[in-house]
């Protein structure tokens, strides 16, 4: 991983250096361009000097004539004058070399014929054909060493060559003072006249390391020569500038400290990301293993609590079999009442679950609370003190009307519970304008406070849990917490409890306020006087159900009919209004309640519609409202039926009014 960041991180700081390197390669060729453009400017006049030299020489002969004596002493003053020639020599009409200037080291060229030189010859030539003065390419002289000449043509009055002064140049000497100053020192000079090198050597030292080279041209005469500049590896330029050294280093130092920062961090993040996943998926079983826990504490609990109902059933109804009059009412109500209780039961885990419907009104909290005061002051003992504060700022609420009460006695049962040995208990409500999770309010706070032995933080993490109870055997069924938690989250609410061991418990339900409605359709369909005979339609999937409901009504004198799904309801029914009350399941095969709630409405029908059901998950208050219909909760008592079909009639006689 460190190698690939660094590679990654490396390029872009090679790139720059890159770019950098050809800016200087460009500025670096630049100037060695310059200094070559120089060197061919100067080496042009510096020949070019030198052959007007032979020049004065050549109108001297013409004008004075040819003297042997004259011609030496004129060619050394020349040589004087001005270095770089190795001789001058006089060539006769034929060719051959008469004279030498200076004679020492140059006799090997006296007597020798130019035009048989196979370099000197062709220049000659030229010379002699053209009348003007013509040079040679580098060259072997006759006495010896490499050099390149010049020819300048002597014309007779016939304007016909009569010889030529010969100029033998040494180039070495040339190029050297030419570049006087340490150029030869920092630059090294190639010089080629048609692939014959005049100077230098091949190749050019430095012209593979660094690519950079300064070319240009020298023409004198007819002859071009290729000269070229490379700058030696120890020269000071800017491609060669320390500066770049220390960028490209220092640039991947920091690549390398930024490649090993990186991997450091990412793999922190990795590491961060596995403890994470891992922590998660602890945190998942843990969760698992907690639903298992609660799954198994709320199967144990209902069984427990039904197969205790079960029990008093089934013992109830063996003992009224051969039991007298007198008997046979006793068991037969202690059947009702276990069967009250188990209807209990499942309406506080339905509650809790949030899984029933729940017809709403608006009331005023401290109201609510207040009426419950001559029930619940049976409930404490004397060694308890129970203070009641009441504010009327609370206001108002959209709760059941049994619910306050459900919650009231199950926080003062459990309240009592924490004070065995007595205490106090504070009932009280008031208004918050802000809840403690930082919602807006306002907020209606129903509180009860206990100074009993409060809880540990263990037991308070779970104290919502259906059927968990710290209680000893057969001292509660742990539901009522839970119960006031789904009383509190229905109605959009919440709850919370702060407790320590040994400081008591304060636990607080939190309603969101709302204003207060006019009188309810249930106190209005009170006041008006109603016939209490009908036609009730029952539709029931159930035929054990829907068999003693019927009964039950007709036991009123209401008139019955009976449909065992939507559909069969919907042949019965004709659209002539005459069906009064509607009563039907809401889960049920073809057609459900609701369903068949819709196609009446769509019809026309103005019946009143009670949708029962022992589980409502897909009934919603709004829906209810919206179709003119109320939910009825199995199981339900005898009284209970007679009243809401009652309660239905009524509200259908005032809606006819």
């Amino acid at each position: 991983m460190p190698v690939g960041l660094f590679v990654i991180l490396a390029v872009p700081v090679i790139a720059t250096w890159m770019g950098f390197r050809d800016a200087d390669r460009r500025a670096a060729t630049a100037q060695v361009q310059i200094i070559a453009d120089q060197a061919s400017f100067r080496m042009e006049e510096y020949v070019e000097a030198r052959l007007f030299l032979l020049e004065v020489i050549r109108r001297d002969v013409e004008k004075q004539g040819l003297d042997r004596e004259r011609f030496v002493a004129l060619a050394e003053s020349v040589r004087e004058e001005l270095q770089g020639f190795r001789a001058i020599n006089w060539v006769d009409a034929q060719g051959v070399i008469q004279w030498v200037s200076p004679v020492d080291g140059n006799e090997g060229a006296i007597g020798r014929n130019v035009f048989e030189h196979p370099a000197a010859g062709p220049a000659l030539t030229l010379a002699r054909e053209a009348r003007r003065p013509a040079i040679t390419p580098p060259l072997d002289l006759f006495q010896g060493g490499r050099a390149f000449t010049g020819y300048v043509p002597v014309l007779n009055g016939a304007g016909q060559p009569r010889g030529y002064v010969n100029g033998v140049f040494l180039l070495d000497p040339l190029v050297r003072d030419l570049l006087a100053g340490g150029v030869l020192d920092q630059y090294d000079l190639l010089i080629t006249d048609g692939g014959e090198l005049l100077f230098g050597e091949w190749p050019a030292p430095g012209t593979s390391e660094s690519g950079v080279q300064g070319v240009s041209t020298v023409k004198i005469l007819d002859r071009v020569w290729n000269l070229s500049v490379t700058p030696r590896p120890e020269t000071a330029l800017p491609l060669n500038r320390a500066s770049s050294l220390v960028f490209v280093i220092g640039g991947l130092a920091l690549a390398l400290a930024l490649a090993v920062l990186l991997h450091v961090v990412i793999r922190n993040q990795e590491l961060r990301r596995r403890t994470l996943h891992e922590r998660s998926v602890l945190e998942m079983r843990l969760r698992h293993s907690q639903k298992m826990e609660a799954i198994g504490l709320l199967a144990g609990g209902v069984a427990h609590d039904f197969n205790n109902v079960l029990t008093a059933v089934l013992g109830n109804a063996a003992l009224a079999r051969g039991a007298t009059e007198e008997k046979r009412e006793h068991y037969l109500d202690n059947i009702r009442d276990a069967c009250g209780r188990a209807a209990q039961l499942t309406g506080q885990l339905l509650t809790f679950s949030r899984k029933q419907v729940v017809t709403t009104e608006r009331l005023d909290l401290s109201k609510e609370v207040e009426a419950q005061r001559a029930l619940i002051r049976p409930l404490v003992r004397e060694d308890v003190h129970l203070a009641v504060s009441l504010d009327d700022d609370a206001g108002f609420v959209e709760v059941n009307p049994s619910h306050v009460s459900q919650v009231l006695m199950n926080l003062l049962v459990n309240a009592l519970d924490a004070l065995p040995h007595g205490g106090e208990i504070y009932v009280e409500t008031h208004l918050e304008a802000v809840s403690p999770r930082g919602e807006a309010g306002p907020w209606a706070v129903l509180e009860v406070r206990d100074t009993g032995t409060g809880m540990s933080e263990e037991v308070r993490a779970r104290v919502i849990e259906p059927f968990y109870t710290t209680k000893a055997p057969g001292k509660g069924t742990g539901l009522g917490l839970a119960t006031v938690y789904g009383i509190a989250t229905g109605a959009n609410g919440f709850l919370t409890i702060d407790s320590e061991p040994g400081e008591g418990t304060r636990v607080r339900v939190w309603f969101p306020q709302t204003v207060p409605e006019t009188r309810t359709e249930r106190e209005v369909a009170a006041e008006t006087p109603v016939a209490m005979q009908g036609t009730v339609l029952v539709v029931e999937d159930e035929d054990d159900v829907r068999e003693v409901t019927a009964r039950l009504l007709r036991l009123e004198d209401f008139t019955l009919l009976e449909a065992r799904d939507g559909t069969e309801a919907l042949e019965l029914f004709d659209g002539t209004n005459e069906i009064d009350v509607v009563l039907t399941d809401s889960v049920m095969p073809r057609m459900g309640g609701l369903e068949l709630l819709r196609e009446l409405r769509n019809r026309g029908s103005d019946a009143g519609v009670i949708i029962s059901s022992g589980y409502a998950d897909n009934i919603r208050p709004d829906d209810l409202k919206r179709l003119n219909a109320v939910f009825f909760a199995k199981p339900f008592s005898y009284t209970e039926l007679i009243e809401i079909v009652r309660g239905r009639l009524r509200v259908r006689s005032t809606a006819k009014a």
